[in-house]
């Protein structure tokens, strides 16, 4: 009888203790990081020009959002990169080029097929570099949303 209460009690302590550090590292990986935001501690340009030439490689799709459905057979892709990139717009029938628009920012309207879609969109930086995100949406009539 001993032995299982001291068992039970150690198999207690230690599903506590990994629960606990389980705990403890999912709350540090949520809690943003205490940054201090001055142009003196970044080291930010004084002019435009610079800052734009400065910004990341990037590509962000604000809309629509991965694995969305839709009901209607067409939908307008949006996002954002730096200001006058070419941007290009797979979609499984056409391709779309455009170019980002002076702060950067993007739109194009596509058409869905029935079923799933897969979109690749491909921004085109100046130092020949690409950003490459994909998303796929779905098409259907069988609901009406």
């Amino acid at each position: 009888m001993r032995k299982e209460v001291i068992v039970a009690i150690v198999v207690g302590i230690i599903f506590g203790g990994i629960f606990t550090y389980g705990i403890r590292r999912a709350n540090l990986a949520l809690k943003p990081a205490a940054t201090d935001i001055t142009n003196e501690k970044q080291g930010l340009p004084e002019n435009v020009e610079e800052a734009e030439s400065d910004l990341p490689d990037s590509l962000t799709i604000l809309a629509p959002e991965q694995n969305d459905v839709f009901s209607q057979d067409s939908t307008t892709i949006t996002g954002i990169t730096k200001p006058g990139c070419i941007v290009v717009i797979s979609t499984e029938d056409e391709d779309f080029v455009i170019r980002s628009d002076a702060s950067g920012e993007f739109s194009q309207k596509i058409e869905l097929d029935p079923g799933l879609n897969k979109i690749i969109i491909d921004s085109f930086f100046e130092n020949e570099s690409v950003g490459e995100e994909s998303i796929y949406l779905v098409y259907t009539t069988e609901i009406d949303l």
